[in-house]
């Protein structure tokens, strides 16, 4: 049984602890652990993201791939796996879509035939300009109900610890 309710609170939903008895006191263990907490924030951020962006029909992996190609433009699949820290086997299928929808180009490198640049499309461009925006405004609603300050420390926070580790071990 979940620890958390969903209710309703001025048109948004809210997660709420259950009664301790019918959960049980161990439970807290699960709950308050730094893996379960990530995974319910991870959660939560990216059905929040994907709401937003539902009619472009975009993921939050797609929207971080086309936002680097947009920031560095002409690099290797295997480069922007590496910034956006994306496995090799995600970041195939998530090109694979991007390509689909022509959001993404792949083009010979000069230097090495066998490799592929990728850019971004006209198209890309479009989408991720609109995707921006929705995502900005979604951060800005899931950070406003703890404060300008603790939102600061939060983001700082999880920079400091992204930052400990190397993009592979997100993998």
């Amino acid at each position: 049984m979940s620890r958390f309710d969903e209710r309703q609170r001025g048109g948004r939903s809210e997660l709420a602890p259950r009664e301790e008895a019918v959960v049980g006191p161990r439970l807290h263990e699960l709950y308050s652990s730094p893996e379960f907490l990530f995974r319910r924030a991870h959660q939560i951020a990216s059905a929040a993201f994907s709401e937003a962006c539902k009619h472009l029909d975009l993921t939050p992996s797609q929207y971080a791939v086309l936002f680097m190609l947009r920031e560095a433009n002409d690099t290797s699949q295997n480069e922007l796996g590496r910034r956006v820290s994306l496995d090799r086997s995600t970041m195939s299928v998530v090109l694979r879509s991007l390509s689909a929808r022509r959001l993404v180009r792949e083009l010979a490198d000069p230097a090495d035939k066998r490799k592929k640049r990728l850019q971004l499309t006209d198209t890309g461009r479009l989408i991720m300009a609109e995707a921006e925006r929705l995502s900005a405004r979604t951060s800005q609603s899931m950070l406003s109900p703890l404060g300008e300050e603790k939102a600061r420390q939060l983001l700082a926070l999880l920079e400091q610890l992204s930052s400990t580790f190397p993009s592979d071990s997100a993998a």
